[in-house]
């Protein structure tokens, strides 16, 4: 499965296979600040939390395979948050197979885009180093103190 990282290089997810990673969906687009943005800083909170762990990656994947640019990702998720070893911020421009498949595989769901909207179901996961979903939080509001919990306790 290859999406493209911010300076628009292919990323294979399997190339981080053996670490644990956890995974969520973004896009630029979001209406909801409590959605996107909410899981950008979420995600943010927990890649901080386990910046001493060499062994998990926190990944986010925009849903939006015609607009989302590495580039215009870059310019709205970037900043501190990609400079981050264990942060990887993926864009889906020429990989609508692979997004859908992602999504479906991560529990997760979305039917496209319509004039710049998006349906989706939010969905964030904790994939184990073998492929294997080991947890799932749905929505956008899961606290990101009881996730981080939940990952030490998944990743001892």
């Amino acid at each position: 499965m290859t999406l493209l990282d911010l300076d628009s290089l292919d990323f294979q997810l399997s190339g981080s296979d053996g670490k644990y990673r956890f995974i969520s969906f973004i896009f630029t687009r979001c209406p909801m600040p409590n959605m996107c943005p909410a899981v950008v800083i979420k995600t943010n909170y927990l890649s901080e939390s386990f910046s001493e762990k060499n062994n998990i990656d926190f990944i986010l994947v925009s849903f939006d395979y015609r607009h989302d640019t590495p580039s215009l990702l870059k310019k709205f998720y970037g900043g501190s948050l990609s400079q981050k070893e264990n942060v990887h911020i993926l864009s889906s421009i020429g990989n609508i197979e692979d997004v859908y498949k992602l999504t479906k595989q991560s529990g997760g769901d979305f039917w496209g885009i319509d004039k710049g909207k998006i349906g989706h179901s939010l969905t964030s996961v904790l994939v184990g180093p073998d492929r294997t979903v080991l947890a799932s939080w749905g929505g956008d509001n899961w606290k990101p103190k009881q996730v981080e919990n939940a990952i030490r306790l998944l990743i001892k």
